[in-house]
Protein backbone atom coordinates (compact mmCIF):
# COMPACT_ATOMS: atom_id res chain seq x y z
CA UNK A 1 0.00 0.00 0.00
CA UNK A 2 2.84 2.39 0.86
CA UNK A 3 4.46 1.77 -2.51
CA UNK A 4 1.20 2.59 -4.30
CA UNK A 5 0.80 5.81 -2.31
CA UNK A 6 4.36 6.81 -3.13
CA UNK A 7 3.71 6.15 -6.80
CA UNK A 8 0.57 8.32 -6.70
CA UNK A 9 2.55 11.04 -4.91
CA UNK A 10 5.33 10.96 -7.50
CA UNK A 11 2.79 11.18 -10.35
CA UNK A 12 1.13 14.17 -8.64
CA UNK A 13 4.51 15.87 -8.31
CA UNK A 14 5.38 15.22 -11.95
CA UNK A 15 2.03 16.69 -13.00
CA UNK A 16 2.74 19.81 -10.90
CA UNK A 17 6.16 20.26 -12.44
CA UNK A 18 4.72 19.87 -15.94
CA UNK A 19 1.93 22.36 -15.24
CA UNK A 20 4.55 24.82 -13.96
CA UNK A 21 6.72 24.23 -17.02
CA UNK A 22 3.68 24.97 -19.21
CA UNK A 23 3.78 28.56 -17.94
CA UNK A 24 7.12 29.09 -19.71
CA UNK A 25 6.97 26.88 -22.82
CA UNK A 26 5.39 28.40 -25.92
CA UNK A 27 2.38 26.26 -26.94
CA UNK A 28 3.47 26.65 -30.55
CA UNK A 29 6.55 24.60 -29.61
CA UNK A 30 4.84 21.96 -27.47
CA UNK A 31 1.11 22.48 -26.99
CA UNK A 32 0.28 19.58 -24.58
CA UNK A 33 1.90 21.50 -21.70
CA UNK A 34 -0.62 24.32 -22.19
CA UNK A 35 -3.46 21.92 -21.38
CA UNK A 36 -1.69 20.72 -18.24
CA UNK A 37 -1.05 24.31 -17.09
CA UNK A 38 -4.81 24.96 -17.17
CA UNK A 39 -5.17 22.30 -14.49
CA UNK A 40 -2.54 23.88 -12.23
CA UNK A 41 -4.94 24.66 -9.38
CA UNK A 42 -6.42 21.14 -8.90
CA UNK A 43 -2.96 19.60 -9.41
CA UNK A 44 -1.56 21.95 -6.76
CA UNK A 45 -4.39 21.00 -4.40
CA UNK A 46 -3.55 17.33 -4.93
CA UNK A 47 0.08 18.00 -4.02
CA UNK A 48 -0.92 19.78 -0.83
CA UNK A 49 -2.97 16.72 0.15
CA UNK A 50 0.04 14.52 -0.56
CA UNK A 51 2.25 16.85 1.50
CA UNK A 52 -0.17 16.76 4.43
CA UNK A 53 -0.42 12.95 4.29
CA UNK A 54 3.33 12.36 4.40
CA UNK A 55 3.87 15.13 6.96
CA UNK A 56 1.32 13.59 9.33
CA UNK A 57 3.20 10.32 9.01
CA UNK A 58 6.48 12.14 9.74
CA UNK A 59 7.90 10.71 6.52
CA UNK A 60 10.91 12.21 4.81
CA UNK A 61 8.99 11.64 1.59
CA UNK A 62 7.10 14.87 2.42
CA UNK A 63 10.10 16.76 1.03
CA UNK A 64 9.19 15.59 -2.49
CA UNK A 65 5.82 17.42 -2.81
CA UNK A 66 7.15 20.32 -0.75
CA UNK A 67 10.03 20.91 -3.16
CA UNK A 68 7.70 20.70 -6.16
CA UNK A 69 5.32 23.22 -4.59
CA UNK A 70 8.20 25.60 -3.91
CA UNK A 71 9.40 25.26 -7.51
CA UNK A 72 5.93 26.36 -8.65
CA UNK A 73 5.94 29.31 -6.23
CA UNK A 74 5.85 32.09 -8.89
CA UNK A 75 2.66 30.58 -10.32
CA UNK A 76 1.20 29.93 -6.87
CA UNK A 77 1.83 33.55 -5.83
CA UNK A 78 0.00 34.77 -8.92
CA UNK A 79 -3.05 32.61 -8.18
CA UNK A 80 -3.42 32.75 -4.39
CA UNK A 81 -2.96 35.30 -1.64
CA UNK A 82 -3.17 34.94 2.14
CA UNK A 83 -3.92 38.65 2.52
CA UNK A 84 -7.30 39.71 3.83
CA UNK A 85 -9.69 40.29 0.95
CA UNK A 86 -9.87 43.99 0.09
CA UNK A 87 -13.11 45.72 -0.76
CA UNK A 88 -13.88 48.84 -2.74
CA UNK A 89 -12.42 51.86 -0.97
CA UNK A 90 -11.29 55.44 -1.65
CA UNK A 91 -7.70 55.97 -2.74
CA UNK A 92 -5.10 55.66 0.00
CA UNK A 93 -3.49 58.96 -0.89
CA UNK A 94 -4.60 62.21 -2.46
CA UNK A 95 -6.14 62.11 -5.90
CA UNK A 96 -3.09 63.91 -7.22
CA UNK A 97 -0.74 61.17 -6.03
CA UNK A 98 -2.33 57.86 -7.07
CA UNK A 99 -3.63 56.59 -10.38
CA UNK A 100 -6.57 54.19 -10.18
CA UNK A 101 -6.58 51.88 -13.21
CA UNK A 102 -9.49 49.55 -13.84
CA UNK A 103 -9.92 46.71 -16.33
CA UNK A 104 -13.37 45.32 -16.98
CA UNK A 105 -14.81 43.07 -19.67
CA UNK A 106 -18.34 44.49 -19.76
CA UNK A 107 -19.67 41.68 -22.01
CA UNK A 108 -21.36 44.17 -24.33
CA UNK A 109 -23.07 45.44 -21.17
CA UNK A 110 -24.53 41.94 -20.85
CA UNK A 111 -26.09 42.20 -24.29
CA UNK A 112 -27.64 45.55 -23.59
CA UNK A 113 -30.59 45.11 -25.93
CA UNK A 114 -32.10 42.23 -23.98
CA UNK A 115 -34.94 42.86 -21.56
CA UNK A 116 -32.69 41.42 -18.83
CA UNK A 117 -29.85 43.83 -19.63
CA UNK A 118 -27.43 44.43 -16.77
CA UNK A 119 -26.11 47.65 -18.31
CA UNK A 120 -27.30 49.72 -15.35
CA UNK A 121 -25.41 47.50 -12.90
CA UNK A 122 -22.23 47.67 -15.00
CA UNK A 123 -22.35 51.46 -15.12
CA UNK A 124 -23.11 51.64 -11.40
CA UNK A 125 -20.05 49.52 -10.59
CA UNK A 126 -17.80 51.77 -12.67
CA UNK A 127 -19.27 54.85 -10.99
CA UNK A 128 -18.57 53.41 -7.53
CA UNK A 129 -14.96 52.50 -8.41
CA UNK A 130 -14.28 55.90 -9.98
CA UNK A 131 -11.18 54.85 -11.94
CA UNK A 132 -8.87 57.48 -13.34
CA UNK A 133 -8.27 55.11 -16.27
CA UNK A 134 -11.05 52.70 -17.26
CA UNK A 135 -10.09 49.97 -19.74
CA UNK A 136 -13.15 48.22 -21.11
CA UNK A 137 -13.29 45.11 -23.28
CA UNK A 138 -16.31 44.00 -25.34
CA UNK A 139 -17.41 47.62 -25.20
CA UNK A 140 -20.65 48.06 -27.11
CA UNK A 141 -22.49 51.11 -28.28
CA UNK A 142 -24.98 51.65 -31.08
CA UNK A 143 -25.86 55.33 -31.53
CA UNK A 144 -29.58 55.86 -31.41
CA UNK A 145 -30.20 52.60 -29.56
CA UNK A 146 -27.65 52.20 -26.79
CA UNK A 147 -24.89 54.68 -26.06
CA UNK A 148 -22.99 54.14 -22.78
CA UNK A 149 -20.29 56.63 -23.81
CA UNK A 150 -22.31 59.64 -22.71
CA UNK A 151 -23.13 57.94 -19.41
CA UNK A 152 -19.49 57.09 -18.74
CA UNK A 153 -18.29 60.59 -19.60
CA UNK A 154 -20.83 61.89 -17.09
CA UNK A 155 -20.15 59.48 -14.21
CA UNK A 156 -16.36 59.76 -14.63
CA UNK A 157 -16.53 63.50 -15.27
CA UNK A 158 -14.29 63.38 -18.32
CA UNK A 159 -14.31 64.04 -22.04
CA UNK A 160 -11.15 62.00 -22.69
CA UNK A 161 -11.73 58.58 -24.22
CA UNK A 162 -10.64 56.33 -27.06
CA UNK A 163 -12.99 53.76 -28.61
CA UNK A 164 -12.00 51.34 -31.35
CA UNK A 165 -14.66 49.26 -33.13
CA UNK A 166 -13.73 46.04 -34.86
CA UNK A 167 -16.75 44.14 -36.12
CA UNK A 168 -18.35 46.75 -38.34
CA UNK A 169 -20.77 47.61 -35.53
CA UNK A 170 -20.28 49.01 -32.07
CA UNK A 171 -18.35 46.18 -30.41
CA UNK A 172 -14.70 46.75 -29.54
CA UNK A 173 -12.37 48.22 -26.91
CA UNK A 174 -12.52 51.52 -25.06
CA UNK A 175 -10.36 53.48 -22.63
CA UNK A 176 -11.70 56.41 -20.61
CA UNK A 177 -9.23 58.73 -18.90
CA UNK A 178 -9.59 61.53 -16.38
CA UNK A 179 -6.24 62.81 -17.64
CA UNK A 180 -5.65 64.41 -21.05
CA UNK A 181 -4.94 61.91 -23.84
CA UNK A 182 -2.04 63.05 -26.01
CA UNK A 183 -2.06 60.16 -28.50
CA UNK A 184 -3.80 56.88 -29.26
CA UNK A 185 -3.03 53.76 -31.22
CA UNK A 186 -4.17 50.31 -32.31
CA UNK A 187 -2.45 46.92 -32.25
CA UNK A 188 -4.42 44.86 -34.70
CA UNK A 189 -3.97 41.16 -34.05
CA UNK A 190 -5.57 40.06 -37.33
CA UNK A 191 -7.60 41.30 -40.27
CA UNK A 192 -10.71 39.56 -38.97
CA UNK A 193 -13.52 41.78 -37.80
CA UNK A 194 -13.78 40.66 -34.20
CA UNK A 195 -12.97 42.18 -30.83
CA UNK A 196 -9.64 40.47 -30.19
CA UNK A 197 -7.17 43.29 -30.62
CA UNK A 198 -5.30 45.83 -28.52
CA UNK A 199 -5.43 49.61 -28.19
CA UNK A 200 -3.43 52.15 -26.20
CA UNK A 201 -3.45 55.74 -25.07
CA UNK A 202 -0.66 58.05 -23.94
CA UNK A 203 -1.86 60.27 -21.10
CA UNK A 204 -0.42 63.35 -19.44
CA UNK A 205 -0.40 63.62 -15.64
CA UNK A 206 1.62 66.18 -13.68
CA UNK A 207 3.84 66.84 -16.71
CA UNK A 208 4.60 63.13 -17.06
CA UNK A 209 3.42 60.92 -19.90
CA UNK A 210 2.64 57.25 -19.45
CA UNK A 211 1.01 54.68 -21.73
CA UNK A 212 -1.94 52.41 -21.05
CA UNK A 213 -2.54 49.34 -23.20
CA UNK A 214 -5.73 47.34 -23.01
CA UNK A 215 -5.96 44.01 -24.78
CA UNK A 216 -8.54 41.35 -25.39
CA UNK A 217 -6.63 38.19 -26.23
CA UNK A 218 -8.13 35.33 -28.20
CA UNK A 219 -11.00 33.50 -26.50
CA UNK A 220 -11.88 29.81 -26.76
CA UNK A 221 -15.28 30.79 -28.19
CA UNK A 222 -17.20 28.13 -26.29
CA UNK A 223 -20.88 27.92 -27.15
CA UNK A 224 -23.60 27.40 -24.49
CA UNK A 225 -24.07 23.76 -25.48
CA UNK A 226 -20.32 23.16 -25.09
CA UNK A 227 -20.29 24.75 -21.65
CA UNK A 228 -23.22 22.53 -20.70
CA UNK A 229 -21.39 19.46 -22.01
CA UNK A 230 -18.26 20.31 -19.98
CA UNK A 231 -20.38 20.77 -16.87
CA UNK A 232 -21.98 17.36 -17.45
CA UNK A 233 -18.54 15.75 -17.83
CA UNK A 234 -17.35 17.24 -14.54
CA UNK A 235 -20.49 15.96 -12.81
CA UNK A 236 -20.00 12.52 -14.36
CA UNK A 237 -23.34 12.64 -16.18
CA UNK A 238 -22.03 11.95 -19.69
CA UNK A 239 -19.36 9.77 -21.29
CA UNK A 240 -19.50 11.21 -24.80
CA UNK A 241 -16.07 11.85 -26.28
CA UNK A 242 -16.72 13.53 -29.63
CA UNK A 243 -17.65 16.99 -28.24
CA UNK A 244 -14.48 17.02 -26.14
CA UNK A 245 -12.34 16.59 -29.26
CA UNK A 246 -13.81 19.73 -30.79
CA UNK A 247 -13.35 21.67 -27.56
CA UNK A 248 -9.75 20.46 -27.39
CA UNK A 249 -9.17 21.76 -30.91
CA UNK A 250 -10.62 25.15 -29.97
CA UNK A 251 -8.36 25.32 -26.92
CA UNK A 252 -5.29 24.50 -28.97
CA UNK A 253 -6.15 27.14 -31.57
CA UNK A 254 -6.67 29.73 -28.83
CA UNK A 255 -3.33 28.86 -27.19
CA UNK A 256 -1.55 29.45 -30.50
CA UNK A 257 -3.43 32.69 -31.21
CA UNK A 258 -2.76 34.15 -27.77
CA UNK A 259 0.95 33.37 -28.01
CA UNK A 260 1.17 35.26 -31.31
CA UNK A 261 -0.87 38.17 -29.93
CA UNK A 262 1.36 38.48 -26.88
CA UNK A 263 4.38 38.61 -29.20
CA UNK A 264 2.80 41.57 -31.01
CA UNK A 265 2.14 43.45 -27.78
CA UNK A 266 5.61 42.75 -26.37
CA UNK A 267 7.19 43.92 -29.62
CA UNK A 268 5.15 47.11 -29.48
CA UNK A 269 6.29 47.72 -25.89
CA UNK A 270 9.91 47.81 -27.05
CA UNK A 271 9.07 50.95 -29.03
CA UNK A 272 7.35 52.70 -26.11
CA UNK A 273 9.34 55.69 -24.78
CA UNK A 274 7.17 56.01 -21.64
CA UNK A 275 6.34 53.99 -18.51
CA UNK A 276 3.45 51.71 -19.37
CA UNK A 277 0.58 49.63 -18.06
CA UNK A 278 -0.91 46.57 -19.77
CA UNK A 279 -4.29 45.34 -18.70
CA UNK A 280 -7.29 43.53 -20.04
CA UNK A 281 -8.92 40.19 -20.63
CA UNK A 282 -6.04 37.80 -21.32
CA UNK A 283 -8.37 34.78 -21.47
CA UNK A 284 -5.61 32.91 -19.62
CA UNK A 285 -4.79 32.39 -15.91
CA UNK A 286 -1.47 33.07 -14.12
CA UNK A 287 -0.37 29.49 -14.85
CA UNK A 288 -0.44 30.11 -18.62
CA UNK A 289 2.32 30.90 -21.07
CA UNK A 290 0.44 33.93 -22.43
CA UNK A 291 0.24 35.59 -19.02
CA UNK A 292 3.83 34.86 -18.01
CA UNK A 293 5.23 35.95 -21.36
CA UNK A 294 3.28 39.21 -21.16
CA UNK A 295 4.43 39.72 -17.55
CA UNK A 296 8.14 39.36 -18.35
CA UNK A 297 9.97 42.41 -16.98
CA UNK A 298 6.76 43.75 -15.42
CA UNK A 299 4.98 43.70 -12.08
CA UNK A 300 1.69 41.88 -11.66
CA UNK A 301 -0.47 44.03 -9.40
CA UNK A 302 -2.12 40.88 -8.03
CA UNK A 303 1.23 39.35 -7.09
CA UNK A 304 2.24 42.63 -5.46
CA UNK A 305 -0.93 43.52 -3.56
CA UNK A 306 -3.55 40.86 -4.31
CA UNK A 307 -5.89 39.65 -1.57
CA UNK A 308 -8.31 36.83 -1.00
CA UNK A 309 -7.26 33.18 -1.02
CA UNK A 310 -8.11 32.33 -4.65
CA UNK A 311 -8.51 35.07 -7.21
CA UNK A 312 -11.42 34.75 -9.66
CA UNK A 313 -12.37 37.32 -12.31
CA UNK A 314 -14.42 35.10 -14.69
CA UNK A 315 -17.62 33.52 -13.41
CA UNK A 316 -19.29 31.74 -16.29
CA UNK A 317 -21.21 28.62 -15.36
CA UNK A 318 -18.74 26.25 -13.71
CA UNK A 319 -15.75 28.26 -15.02
CA UNK A 320 -13.91 30.12 -12.26
CA UNK A 321 -10.61 31.59 -13.40
CA UNK A 322 -8.47 34.68 -12.96
CA UNK A 323 -8.07 35.85 -16.55
CA UNK A 324 -8.30 39.65 -16.16
CA UNK A 325 -4.93 41.16 -15.26
CA UNK A 326 -3.08 44.42 -14.66
CA UNK A 327 0.67 44.57 -15.31
CA UNK A 328 2.88 47.62 -14.82
CA UNK A 329 6.44 48.58 -15.69
CA UNK A 330 9.01 49.22 -12.95
CA UNK A 331 8.39 52.97 -12.88
CA UNK A 332 5.15 52.32 -10.97
CA UNK A 333 4.62 51.48 -7.31
CA UNK A 334 1.61 49.26 -6.60
CA UNK A 335 -0.60 50.23 -3.65
CA UNK A 336 -3.58 47.92 -4.14
CA UNK A 337 -5.21 45.31 -6.34
CA UNK A 338 -8.92 44.78 -5.82
CA UNK A 339 -11.41 42.45 -7.49
CA UNK A 340 -15.06 43.43 -7.01
CA UNK A 341 -17.04 40.12 -6.93
CA UNK A 342 -20.34 41.53 -8.13
CA UNK A 343 -22.11 39.95 -11.08
CA UNK A 344 -23.13 42.44 -13.70
CA UNK A 345 -21.04 41.04 -16.57
CA UNK A 346 -19.59 37.52 -16.80
CA UNK A 347 -16.35 39.11 -15.55
CA UNK A 348 -15.65 40.98 -12.34
CA UNK A 349 -14.12 44.47 -12.50
CA UNK A 350 -10.52 44.70 -11.31
CA UNK A 351 -8.69 47.86 -10.26
CA UNK A 352 -5.28 48.81 -8.94
CA UNK A 353 -4.01 51.99 -7.30
CA UNK A 354 -0.60 52.97 -8.67
CA UNK A 355 1.95 55.71 -8.25
CA UNK A 356 4.21 56.85 -11.06
CA UNK A 357 7.75 57.63 -9.93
Amino acid sequence: MTKLLKLISVLACIALLLSTLGAYVDPRSFWPLAFISLAYVPILAGNFLVLIYWSVRWSRFAWVPLCCILISWPILAGSFSLGKRQSLSPKQESNDSLIRVMTYNVHAFDEAFRETSQSGKVLNLIERIQPDIACLQEYHDVPGRFNPTDSLKRILDTQHFHHAKFNGGGLGLAIFSKYPIVSTGLIKFSQEGDGNHGIYIDVLKNNKIFRVYTVHLESIRLKPDQLNYMSQVIKGKTKQIRPSKKIGGQLRRAFFERSAQVDMVKQHMTTCPHPYIVCGDFNDPPSSYAFNKMAEGMQSTYREKGSGLYAVTLHKGFLRYQIDHILVSDRFNVFSHVIIPEQASDHYPVYADLKLN
